[in-house]
């Protein structure tokens, strides 16, 4: 067993506004790239859904400062460049 002092070392701020883009992987795969700005919730709802993912990554934080077309234009970019398949709007 670790101990307590161990387990708070490991501990993590959670941001509450702050701005993600993140990615859904299976098997090494990226399969959905989406923004959030309460990253936790958005996770729980994807494990709701119909997409299987057995990770995740943060791609981009853009802490609590971001402009909507901002943040919609970095997610758009990795959706353009890694194309995947769970993303309705795939961009060419």
């Amino acid at each position: 067993m670790i101990s307590k002092e161990v387990i708070l070392s490991r501990s993590r701020l959670i941001k509450k506004e702050s701005y993600i883009v993140y990615a859904l992987i299976n098997k090494g795969v990226i399969v959905y790239i989406g923004q959030s700005s309460n990253l936790l919730a958005r996770l729980g709802s994807h494990h709701m859904s119909n997409k299987k993912f057995d990770s995740w990554a943060i791609v981009e934080d853009l802490g609590s400062y971001v402009s909507s077309s901002e943040f919609d234009r970095i997610e758009a970019m990795y959706i353009k460049e890694y194309k995947p398949k769970y993303n309705k709007r795939r961009l060419t």
